[in-house]
């Protein structure tokens, strides 16, 4: 082979030629084939975008699924758990995905996915966090198969609170949930009247004013107790405003406990009422048992004369002496008005004085017996049997 200094003119320079060739050519392959790399990978990261487009718009129609249709500010009456879970994984997954589109030449494209991703991650956030306040709210009441407190955009407003619900409870339901919710973008209510904003704040109200009836019909009630006894001096009419109150209590276990203790008030007072009726009765009956026995002792000392004619010698305090030999004495009947002057009766049997027809003494004529007297008769038998001075008859058996 020929040493280069052997080499002529012309092989150099042909030689030359053929190396510049050599040299281009290789460059301008180079440059091709990374045209062509740069290219594929633009090609690569649209169709990548066009494909997270068409999942995240797929996305989104599912996502409005979850929402009421006629006023989509409220979600939809049945919310699918499953279904929101699975669109927040899919999200998760194109979020990793577009994370590897970093071609500048795609960029407005890129950007148009990226809105969109955040759209779509916005709604599931919101949507998450209504259906996890509408549960928080929801537990603050006690609702039985086929009730609910909030359904798409109805509220029940008549659901009984929960069993022992305080208001630091409520509170902080309601402060979780308003802190979280400033961070949340919800769809607009076509209705400024009827939002779910709205609705949330009336179930936590109506909560409230329930658990705020319950305890002050509590304190109300634990009044009217002493040392854990009912106190009967309560007025009656306070029992029944505070059971018209209790009324108004939609927790059944809340309202039984009250009912029962007012209950045991009411008892205690109808009680204390039945024992001063009994106690005033038994006086009533005491006074007139008394007064009857009065009026009996004030005439038991002018009694009627007995069925046979005499007089009840035990009871008048006119009539003669027992006389001495065992015989009664039977006063006679006084006619002409004279002085009458008995004998002594010294015999053994009965006397009867005879009939006086003579003049007008000081004597005095006791009206005629029919074998009964009235009180008048007694009374004035009495007088004129203490006005006769028996001491002037000699013949007086009290002589």
């Amino acid at each position: 082979m020929k040493k280069w200094n052997e080499w002529t003119k012309k092989q150099k320079i042909t030689l030359g030629v053929a190396l510049a060739v050599v040299i281009v050519g290789g460059a301008v392959g180079t440059n091709v084939y990374a045209k062509n790399q740069q290219e594929q990978a633009i090609n690569e990261a649209l169709a990548t975008i066009k494909k997270e487009k068409v999942s995240l718009e797929q996305l989104e129609k599912a996502i409005s699924e979850l929402r009421d249709k006629e006023n989509p500010n409220f979600l939809a009456k049945e919310v699918d758990l499953k279904s929101l879970e699975s669109i927040e994984k899919q999200i998760d997954q194109l979020k990793k995905e577009h994370g590897r589109v970093t071609i500048s030449e795609v960029k407005k494209q890129n950007k148009e996915v990226v809105n969109l991703l955040e759209d779509v991650e916005s709604n599931v956030e919101a949507i998450s966090y209504q259906l996890m306040t509408q549960t928080k709210v929801s537990q603050l009441f006690i609702i039985k198969e086929k009730e609910f407190a909030i359904k798409g955009s109805e509220v029940n407003l008549t659901l009984p609170t929960a069993d022992d619900l305080s208001l630091s409870d409520i509170e902080a339901v309601v402060s979780a949930t308003k802190a979280e919710g400033k961070l949340m973008t919800i769809p607009k209510s076509n209705d400024s009247d009827k939002t779910w904003e709205k609705s949330i704040d009336a179930l936590t109200t109506e909560a409230k004013k329930q658990v705020e009836l319950i305890e002050v019909s509590k304190k109300s009630v634990a009044d009217l107790f002493k040392d854990k006894k009912p106190v009967d001096t309560t007025d009656k009419e306070l029992v029944q405003a505070l059971k018209k109150a209790v009324d108004g209590i939609r927790n059944e276990k809340a309202k039984t406990e009250l009912l029962a203790q007012l209950n045991q008030v009411e008892d205690a007072i109808n009680k204390k009422e039945k024992n001063e009726a009994d106690k005033k009765a038994k006086e009533q009956v005491a006074k007139e048992s008394a007064n009857t026995e009065s009026k009996k002792q004030n005439a038991g000392t002018t009694e009627d004369y007995a069925v046979d004619g005499n007089l009840n010698n035990s009871n008048w305090s006119g009539q003669g002496s027992q006389n001495q030999n065992g015989g009664s004495y039977t006063p006679p009947a006084n006619n002409g008005g004279g002085g009458y002057t008995p004998p002594t009766n010294n015999g053994g049997g009965g006397y009867t004085p005879p009939t006086n027809n003579g003049g007008g003494g000081g004597g005095t004529t006791p009206p005629g017996y029919d074998g009964h007297a009235d009180q008048g008769e007694l009374d004035q038998q009495e007088i004129d049997g203490s006005n006769v001075d028996h001491t002037q008859n000699p013949n007086s058996p009290w002589g």
